[in-house]
């Protein structure tokens, strides 16, 4: 049998998760998210985070972009 998680708000109530991980991180960004006074850049980061702790190599993959370009494009960091 899959998890079944909720949120304290019951956003995530019967929503069935394959991937206990994924749904661990879609709980901090949505967390984040409604957060008062959090920005783009902030969002950005957490993106970020996000993205190193699940692989980014998969994320830039699924994204088709580079590892070293997603990086650059979650931390703000790009080309002039």
């Amino acid at each position: 049998m899959k998890p079944v998680l909720s949120g304290p708000d019951g956003g995530f109530a019967n929503a069935r998760v394959s991937n206990l991980r994924a749904a661990e991180m879609a709980e901090y960004l949505d967390a984040r998210l409604n957060m008062a006074n959090y920005d783009e850049t902030t969002f950005a980061r957490s993106l970020l985070l996000v993205s190193e702790l699940h692989g980014m190599s998969h994320i830039a993959r699924e994204c088709g972009h580079s590892s070293e370009v997603m990086r650059r494009q979650l931390s703000g960091n790009r080309p002039l």
